[in-house]
């Protein structure tokens, strides 16, 4: 979710949702070991990212699909 890290889900996971449950994802552990505070960082910055693109254009590094 906050980093393009592959990993293992476990029995207990992290998941971050908005506040109509809606899921967007796991966090990893590198990422939960950095802190709440620089998940809320990480989680701003995406949502001012998402706030100043279209609903058409894709995140950095990933490629639109035909």
């Amino acid at each position: 979710m906050l980093c393009h890290q592959v990993f293992e889900l476990k029995q207990a996971r992290v998941s971050i949702c908005n506040s109509n449950n809606h899921e967007y994802g796991d966090v990893c552990p590198d990422c939960i070991r950095q802190g709440f505070q620089w998940m809320q960082l990480k989680l701003l910055e995406l949502q001012t990212f998402h706030a100043t693109h279209s609903s058409f254009d894709v995140e950095p590094g990933l490629k639109k699909s035909a």
